[in-house]
């Protein structure tokens, strides 16, 4: 899947901005972690916010948002909360012909409050999803990042301990196993759906009479020579009017299809 990206971050902040160059038609998801109330940009629609941590006392919630772009620009988002204290954010860019949209995946979220190695979720049905994970510290150096199997962590480098990171997951395993470089004191996980494009169906004519295909048109009908019926053939070569009676009485057992 064509995505572009722009992670970033403040180990100490009230607001936080990522800027991602986009084309119009683009679909934007924004993954959020914070520490304290958090104010959402206008523009944007929140998918999913996950409840709280209290991980060391951390307050830490996870959230993700959506916008479709509709010019070609930057696409910005500034994400602001009450007290200074950490803030990530991710953006990803998605093709706009490729989504139309996010859902949250329901009974997605891990909320875990203790320390471990690793973290399953049940992976939901969904043909095509995003993860995020976000934890609130690791607990021993090198601070590295998080991983998932053979899916590509979207993340900050390694050195600004990468505590969030995002994962696009097209497979079909019925589990995902999440697991930090070095032990999470805590986490959070949860993943949203990528939504298809809705498309637009628009009927086709074709007339089949023995093994011949024919193309309505008018009073006439055209021929396919040695045309296979498949779907293609409907597109390229299939009528958008239905055939004249007139013209179907001249056929041996004319069908229409």
């Amino acid at each position: 899947m064509n995505v572009t990206s722009q992670c970033v971050q403040t180990q100490s902040g009230t607001s936080l901005t990522a800027e991602l160059a986009v084309q119009a038609g683009q679909w934007v998801l924004a993954t959020v972690t914070t520490r304290s109330a958090t104010a959402y940009p206008d523009g944007w629609t929140l998918v999913h916010e996950s409840a709280a941590l209290n991980s060391s006392n951390s307050n830490q919630r996870m959230a993700m948002l959506c916008r479709k772009v509709d010019a070609d620009g930057t696409a910005r988002c500034t994400v602001t909360q009450s007290s200074a204290a950490r803030i990530y954010l991710n953006l990803i860019a998605f093709a706009g012909d490729d989504v139309a949209g996010f859902a949250y995946c329901e009974g997605s979220e891990l909320l875990q409050n203790s320390q471990a190695s690793s973290f399953t979720r049940p992976r939901p049905a969904a043909a095509r999803l995003v993860w995020g994970c976000s934890a609130p510290t690791w607990l021993t150096s090198p601070r590295k990042t998080w991983a998932c199997g053979d899916l590509t962590a979207i993340s900050l480098p390694y050195a600004d301990q990468a505590r969030q990171a995002n994962f696009i997951d097209t497979g079909e395993a019925d589990t995902r196993t999440f697991v930090p470089d070095t032990d999470a004191t805590a986490a959070i996980i949860f993943c949203v759906e990528i939504l298809e494009p809705t498309v637009a169906y628009r009927e086709r004519w074709l007339v089949r009479s023995g093994r011949t295909l024919y193309k309505p048109g008018g009073a006439a009908l055209t021929p396919l020579a040695d045309a296979a019926l498949t779907g293609a053939l409907f597109l390229e070569q299939g009528s958008e009017q239905p055939p004249d009676p007139a013209a179907l009485a001249a056929l041996p057992s004319p069908e229409v299809l």
